[in-house]
């Protein structure tokens, strides 16, 4: 499974003050159904005066470790 996360980074006062934060997560179902939400997701973060950058990270996680995550006495 292929996860797209919206990142993003705080303006800082000081460097190191923050921490980079997953402000979205999308599997490939959920951007199939509705790529446009995500796309406005992306926009409404980037276009938010909160962050200095904000960038889409993709992740391929296999089913397998998915399962044994949610299911681990299996």
């Amino acid at each position: 499974m292929k996860i797209k996360l919206i990142f993003g980074h705080r303006r800082e006062s000081y460097d190191g003050q923050y921490a980079p934060e997953v402000l979205d997560a999308w599997d490939e179902c959920c951007l199939e159904e509705n790529y446009e939400g995500f796309a406005e997701s992306l926009e409404k973060q980037k276009s938010s005066n909160c962050f200095a950058s904000v960038a889409v990270v993709t992740l391929s996680v296999s089913n397998k470790d998915i399962l044994a995550a949610l299911y681990p006495k299996n």
